[in-house]
């Protein structure tokens, strides 16, 4: 665009805005959530899965995910995503530009410069900043709820030369007709700069045409054009803006002209994103967001545990807080890994669920139940994912939703796995069925003594268990068992002490020679002797000399 069809944009721009009447944003029927069926359609931690724009084409609508955040006059209001996660206004925030311009007002009331500013069409001391940030939309009664407000983050960012070359381009005449890139400081809600409705990046172009993706609608009849916040430089009283028809242009600071607010969404405010259900299944969809409420918080009921039958978890809950009686439901989330805020650690979702209370739901106290998913190892439940409660404040389809901060679930006894650590007195080996199992699990005990031992004993170390029969079931602690082995023991019985018989008595006669019949030397010599072995009644062999 040349500088000469600048100025005949302007004066179109300003007979269009001269005759516009006030304005809200378009917005249908909102429909509740339907508690029963679970209609809500969790698609990210954050804002991870949410997709950035396409760049901008001259006959094509914006084309990016869209947010819906906020109401202005009663109806909820869409924003473009420009980014969806990004640290260049401090912090890390999600950048949003409303898709409709939500109402009319001077960028400068009175077209003089207001106390501490130059000229009137600086945005650090106008009007509109002050409205934007007030009464006519951050501060309108019912436009947001307080979390909403507080989500929304004081967006910081330098000035610096539009460069017509560079990762961020604008057109020569963008750049010879807007001063410097405006800064921010501290701004919750602001206008957009030339540069950023020239950025490719944010899903428009440095194209100065009629081009469709910078189009934005109003209620009015009357179509509009909206604001930017840049400032032209040889006109102290111009500002920037968007012809009706997408084309650059610019307006006197004291007429009216369509106002289309920006800001930045703290992301450490956001839990997850819900798609809208008639754009599910879109590369881009529209989403609402669930955002953290600090005056509600959830745990385990104290004295009671979370109990575990088959795949079927049953939680007892209790809810506190200044905004408990908020709360619509129990929700269960299971990540792959620890919950970050602003899913720094980039964490995905594996489960999202509500619990299902029988009766009436309690906000205060209650317990309820959800079905484990089958396709994870309940045994990994603290280890290969982690388990997080929340209680959420889930409200109308294009309305954002509130939850606790999530807190995580410790694994239930039930599921904790304790080990079983068998050793032994150096005389044998022993060993268990298992090397560990949850509460209840029942252990067979083997012992196998070494050569010249026997089994003699289990010693419970730790665990406090029973042993019966070589078996013991696990406790709610880890056990160790050792057992103990003994010498095998031989009796030697005494060899015994043969019974003397009695001497045999051996008839002989007179002359029968014995040793207890000693006969003298010289009755042998004088007489003739016989020899002969006999033996006697016991089979001892003796010889007799007998005298002949």
């Amino acid at each position: 665009m040349t500088k000469n069809r600048g100025k005949k944009l302007l004066s179109l721009f300003m007979a269009s805005v001269i005759s516009a009447s006030m304005l809200t944003v378009v917005g249908g029927p909102v429909s509740q959530v339907n508690a029963e069926e679970g209609d809500k359609q969790v698609a990210c931690l954050g804002t991870s899965d949410i997709n950035e724009p396409e760049p901008g084409e001259t006959d094509k609508s914006w084309t990016g995910s869209f947010v819906w955040y906020g109401t202005y006059n009663g109806k909820p209001v869409r924003y473009r995503v420009l980014d969806p996660k990004t640290s260049k206004f401090g912090g890390t925030t999600m950048f949003l530009d409303c898709d409709s311009i939500l109402y009319k007002a001077k960028f400068d009331e009175d077209g003089i410069a207001n106390e501490g500013a130059a000229n009137p069409n600086e945005w650090a001391y106008s009007d509109v900043r002050t409205g934007l940030n007030g009464s006519a939309f951050l501060e309108k009664a019912e436009s947001f709820t307080d979390s909403e407000k507080a989500a929304i983050a004081y967006s910081n960012i330098i000035s610096h030369k539009l460069n017509a070359e560079g990762e961020v381009q604008v057109e020569d005449w963008t750049k010879d007709t807007f001063e410097d890139y405006v800064a921010l400081e501290d701004d919750k809600v602001f206008l957009l700069d030339m540069e950023d409705i020239s950025n490719n990046a944010y899903g428009y172009s440095v194209v100065d045409d009629l081009v469709e993706y910078r189009i934005k609608k109003s209620d009015s009849e009357t179509d509009l054009g909206w604001w930017s916040r840049s400032a032209i430089k040889s006109l102290s009283n111009y500002v920037g803006g968007v012809f009706p028809y997408g084309a650059f242009t610019g307006g006197s600071v004291d007429k009216y002209y369509g106002v289309s607010p920006a800001f930045n969404v703290n992301l450490e405010s956001v839990i997850f994103s819900s798609i809208i259900p008639e754009t599910a299944g879109e590369k881009y969809a529209d989403y609402k967001l669930t955002l953290l409420d600090g005056d509600i918080t959830v745990a385990v009921q104290s004295g009671k545990k979370i109990e575990v039958n088959g795949d079927k978890v049953t939680v007892p809950y209790a809810i506190s807080g200044a905004n408990n009686t908020h709360a619509t439901q129990i929700s269960v989330l299971i990540l792959d890994k620890d919950y970050q805020k602003a899913n720094a650690n980039d964490a995905e979702i594996l489960y999202y669920g509500k619990l299902d209370v029988k009766g009436i739901f309690s906000t205060k106290k209650g317990e309820g139940t959800f079905e484990f998913p089958s396709e994870l190892d309940k045994s990994k439940w603290g280890t290969d994912y982690q388990v997080y409660l929340l209680a959420e404040d889930v409200n109308g389809e294009k309305k954002s939703d509130y939850a606790s901060e999530p807190v995580k679930l410790d694994i239930p006894e039930a599921l904790v796995d304790y080990t079983v650590t068998v050793t032994n007195d150096g005389n044998g080996t022993a060993e268990a069925s298992v090397e560990k199992g949850t509460e209840g699990t029942e252990v067979t005990l083997t012992a196998t003594p070494k050569s010249g031992y026997q089994f003699k004993e289990w010693q419970v170390i730790s665990g406090g268990v029973t042993i019966n029969d070589n078996k013991f079931k696990i406790g709610n602690a880890n056990v160790e068992i050792k057992a103990v082995f003994e010498p095998i023991s031989f009796t030697v019985e005494p060899t015994p002490t043969p019974e003397v018989e009695p001497t045999p008595d051996i008839t002989r006669d007179a002359n029968d020679i014995s040793p207890s019949n000693p006969v003298k030397v010289d009755e042998i010599e004088k007489t003739i002797l016989s020899i002969k072995d006999e033996k006697d009644t016991a089979g001892s062999t003796f010889t007799l000399l007998k005298a002949k």
